[in-house]
């Protein structure tokens, strides 16, 4: 499991969400926690700072996945877990994504043609599109994701 340092790999004054409240910003954090998750789990040493935000931990660590992390030093347990909570486990983000993912594909896949008002083709038995409208365009783009997420989406289902 790789190791990283926050006081002395990155400041030992973190502070601010955003990258515009300053070099040290859990924004700034998060990408490069997002580098090192690459090469697998990560040990986070959390001693030797000054402390920190709610809005820092939540923009460094929200969302990233809590199976990736293990957290040392003396932070002590409220931190911990108070980090813990920005971080969803694997279950919730597939939930999530499926949620979405249930939402937007019937509507992306359902929209008609602006030009042709989706009227239905005897010929081909499917609603003709002109193929240069805004919708026939996103249908276009939209159509390989939706399939291609659907296959994970199934597979995590399961």
């Amino acid at each position: 499991m790789n190791r990283f340092s926050i006081a002395e790999d990155f400041s030992r004054c973190p502070a601010g969400r955003k990258k515009t409240d300053g070099p040290h910003s859990g924004e700034a954090l998060r990408e490069i926690l997002v580098e090192k998750l690459k090469d697998g789990p990560l040990t986070v040493d959390l001693s030797g700072t000054l402390g920190f935000g709610s809005s820092f931990l939540e923009e460094a660590f929200g969302g990233l996945g809590g199976e990736n992390f293990e957290f040392v030093g003396d932070a002590g347990h409220s931190l911990v877990t108070e980090i813990r909570d920005y971080l969803p486990s694997r279950a919730e983000l597939i939930r999530d994504r499926n949620e979405l993912l249930d939402a937007l594909a019937p509507l992306a896949l359902a929209l008609a043609c602006l030009k042709t008002k989706g009227r239905f083709s005897f010929l081909t038995g499917a609603t003709e599109d002109c193929g240069d409208c805004a919708v026939c365009k996103a249908r276009k783009v939209m159509s390989p994701l939706v399939k291609w997420i659907r296959k994970g989406w199934k597979r995590s289902r399961a």
